[in-house]
């Protein structure tokens, strides 16, 4: 037991009691809580937090149960609060669990024999069941690890349950059939009986690929929404990670208004020394610390160049419901800060943005389209730095108040390391809002 406790709170001090008897539980709880005899607080507890197996609180007699429920509430009055543990480590008995996410091949027998992963035997076959993706490819054959490490770390949780595998490599439509299938459900989400699992942990997202309220409406993913709320209908707990983009994120009300071609304010009521308001229409991307607010080019390997790419997705709150379709129309800009330039001929270029890339799909209220843009984008072989932002700006239709841009997120995964190009300059980002680039060396 402490064991474990400690394993959760490792930098917290402890107090153990060793319980004989009975009568051991009262005179604990009052020593930990800082109580006399009589219940009455002598002072801080000694401890915030204290521990009691079930037995403390059922067959220790009727005396013994009446003197440790006052003690316990004149803890919690002292400020203390009281877990009922059960003692009993669950491993996942009786029970089986769906992971959906996608496979490597590779390493499942390497990962079976050093007891990391499960695997069936004489007396338990059906211990395992692979399910190749929905467009019959191979399971495992896109090469992709994650499922592997996600079903190393369940199985370490419940190394006694019994698990079928989804290979979801065929996309949102191998999403959909994987949990109807381990639900049990027809491809109308028409329950066939009862679950083939209890749990279903998937470990994938997509993003403004939907309203993001748990109904999908207007979007590619209701009929996920509505297998899953089918399933959980049917008995089975869906669990579904976050994302990875927490801090890499922005959510806001529109500032836009009526209008074409009107600039978002990416921080309202920001105003300079003499009280005009500025117009923060750039949102800065930071990608690494240690680059200040510059991007990495230049980097000789594709493959670690790569590692710095953006995938920047935009979506707002006016999906096509039954009441309309998408009309608010918004333009997407990943732009960089270029410094003053002289061509051959004298023509002075003044500092300022660029566009390195942009997405403006048509949102004009015709069937089908949705609230979103979207830009892929690697920085360009070359020496120096790019500086990235990203502009979130409206074209075209009006705006109603309170259209909410609610979500331009920058994602990717970064490089383990920072790797600097081989000869690289650092150019200084000076604008009317103050937004500067540190000079590194």
């Amino acid at each position: 037991m402490v064991e474990d406790v400690y394993g959760l709170a490792p930098n917290a001090k402890f107090r153990v009691y060793d319980i004989r008897q009975a009568s051991d539980w009262i005179s604990a709880v009052r020593n930990a809580a800082n109580l006399d005899t009589l219940n009455r607080a002598l002072g801080e507890p000694r401890a915030q937090l204290i521990g009691l197996p079930l037995e403390a609180f059922g067959g220790s007699g009727g005396v013994t149960i009446a003197g440790l429920s006052a003690a316990i509430a004149a803890a919690t009055a002292n400020g203390v609060q009281i877990v009922k543990s059960s003692g009993k480590e669950l491993r996942g008995e009786n029970m089986a669990i769906a992971i959906i996410d996608t496979f490597d091949s590779s390493n499942i027998a390497a990962l079976q024999n050093a007891g990391e992963w499960p695997n069936n035997s004489a007396t338990v076959t059906d211990k395992l069941v692979l399910t190749a993706s929905a467009d019959g490819v191979t399971f495992g054959a896109s090469r992709s690890k994650h499922g592997n490490a996600v079903t190393e770390i369940v199985y370490d949780i419940a190394p006694d349950a019994k698990y079928r595998l989804y290979d979801t490599s065929s996309g949102i439509g191998g999403w959909v059939r994987a949990v109807q299938d381990a639900a049990n459900l027809n491809a109308f989400n028409q329950v066939q009986g009862e679950p083939r699992v209890q749990v279903i942990s998937v470990s994938m997202g997509v993003n403004g690929a939907s309203s993001g309220d748990g109904t999908g409406e207007g979007s590619d993913l209701r009929g996920l929404y509505e297998a899953i709320s089918a399933a959980n209908a049917n008995g089975v707990l869906v669990i579904n990670a976050a994302g990875n983009e927490a801090r890499s994120y922005w959510d806001g009300e529109s500032s836009a208004g009526a209008g074409n071609a009107v600039a978002q304010d990416f921080v309202r009521g920001n105003r300079d020394g003499t009280g005009r308001e500025i117009i923060d229409d750039i949102n800065i991307l930071r990608r690494n610390a240690s680059w200040g607010d510059c991007v990495p080019v230049g980097i000789a390997d594709r493959g670690v160049a790569d590692r710095y790419a953006f995938n920047l997705r935009m979506t707002w709150n006016n999906w096509s419901t039954g009441a309309g379709n998408t009309t608010a129309d918004y333009r997407l800009e990943l732009v960089r800060w270029a410094d003053q330039t002289t061509t051959p001929a004298g023509a002075v270029i003044p500092a300022g943005w660029v566009v390195a890339a942009q997405s403006d799909n048509a949102q004009t209220g015709a069937f089908g389209q949705t609230p979103s843009e979207g830009i892929d984008y690697a920085a360009p072989w070359q020496q120096g730095l790019l500086v990235a932002t990203m502009c979130c700006r409206a074209r075209g239709a009006s705006k109603a108040a309170g259209t909410r841009a609610a979500g331009c997120s920058a994602c990717g995964s970064s490089a383990s390391r920072p790797i600097r190009p081989t000869s690289c300059a650092f150019s200084p980002m000076t604008t009317s809002r103050g937004i500067r680039c540190p000079i590194a060396r």
